[in-house]
């Protein structure tokens, strides 16, 4: 009489229970792949903003085309203002390679400030994203600590003219990329 060999019923049954028991405990770690991913993603666009709007300045200053206050410039197809990339397409847009294309600009609730009124900013987000459907929130004086501000983007805020020129600055907002 031969006899079979095999796995019976049971154990079936058990190795399957303890494989669910894993992708129960494991799914939650890997399910937030996608929020690192996107906070990922904004810092490396934070960092190429940072890099440009520098480059692109010592360019500007190397070719001695620093606008007069109150002006606009060009350099190499780049719109500057004070010798930086100016916020918009032809700025910035032409400055970092893929903004225009990859990214969105938006406009999330301000609460108005008289830093609002006297600098000119945008936020670049994700162009998958609806950040009027999420709620976020920008007071561009609280930019500097970001668990105040809502959202999931990067903000640039043009140069500014005063007695003494501020050079644009760029905050990253990633506390809500869910």
């Amino acid at each position: 009489m031969k006899r079979q060999s095999g796995f019976t019923l049971i154990e079936l049954i058990v190795v399957i229970v303890i494989l669910g028991i894993l992708a129960v405990t494991a799914a939650p770690r890997f399910l937030d792949i996608q929020s690192d991913a996107k906070k990922s993603a904004l810092k490396g666009l934070k960092g190429a903003i940072s890099s440009a709007k520098e480059i692109v300045y010592a360019k500007a200053v190397i070719k001695n085309v620093l606008a007069a206050k109150g002006t606009t410039t060009k350099l190499d197809d780049i719109k500057l203002h004070l010798g930086y990339p100016t916020m918009d397409h032809d700025g910035l847009g032409n400055a970092v390679l893929g903004l225009n294309s990859d990214w969105e600009v938006v406009t999330p609730d301000v609460t108005p400030t008289l830093e609002v009124l006297l600098r000119s900013w945008n936020a670049f987000s994700f162009k998958d994203i609806d950040p009027n459907g999420k709620g976020w929130k920008i007071d561009p004086s609280d930019l500097k600590d970001k668990s105040k501000s809502k959202g999931c983007f990067v903000v640039y805020v043009e140069a500014l003219e005063l007695a003494e020129n501020l050079p644009p600055e760029v905050y990253l907002v990633d506390n809500d990329c869910g």
